[in-house]
């Protein structure tokens, strides 16, 4: 008993599938223009609310970009080889402090319809994630509220106040082309 009390308490929190995204939110990513290899990939990331009501978010915020609070902020991507099918590239390992902000409460706020929060603060530069070389990528961000998981899953400080009826979700944008250019 006591080995599977250890094992369990090893494997962390049991986290349910996320559900669909509340109805009517949406990632929206704009591509940019062609960019010249070593130079930041300029992505425009924006969290929508299309629905027709408002809905409870977080903005991402210190840590999101590794999953250490709420909301989890990633990208996941895929070059184009020579012979035109999609190679997807190994997930970047990203270095970091280990100092984040573990109190996302405070980040959340409703969503108004029509209203939007930006992403892109707290992503890395896509080029220097993937160590991107002259080609064509795909790239698609995931955004995913986990139920109130933080780094070694230590709750908030105090009682949750905020999200306590929000079932975790995620959401997914639709893929973008990024065109990475020589120096020539």
């Amino acid at each position: 008993m006591l080995a599977l009390l250890l094992t369990l308490s090893l494997m962390g929190p049991i986290v349910a599938e996320p559900a669909p995204a509340p109805s009517g939110l949406v990632l929206e990513v704009a591509a940019p223009p062609p960019t010249k290899v070593r130079l930041p990939v300029a992505l425009d990331i924006r969290l929508v609310n299309r629905g027709p009501k408002a809905t409870w978010v977080v903005k991402p915020g210190d840590g999101s970009e590794v999953g250490w609070r709420e909301p989890w902020v990633w990208f996941e991507a895929e070059h184009r080889t020579a012979s035109g099918t999609w190679e997807k590239l190994p997930t970047p390992q990203l270095g970091r402090c280990g100092l984040y902000d573990p109190n996302w409460e405070k980040d959340a706020l409703e969503l108004a319809p029509g209203a939007s929060i930006p992403i892109k603060d707290w992503m890395p530069d896509v080029m220097q994630a993937f160590q991107m070389k002259p080609g064509i990528y795909r790239v698609v961000v995931h955004y995913a509220f986990r139920g109130g998981a933080t780094k070694g899953h230590i709750p908030a400080p105090g009682p949750r106040r905020v999200m306590v009826d929000v079932a975790p979700f995620e959401v997914v944008s639709a893929p973008v082309e990024i065109t990475i250019i020589d120096w020539k």
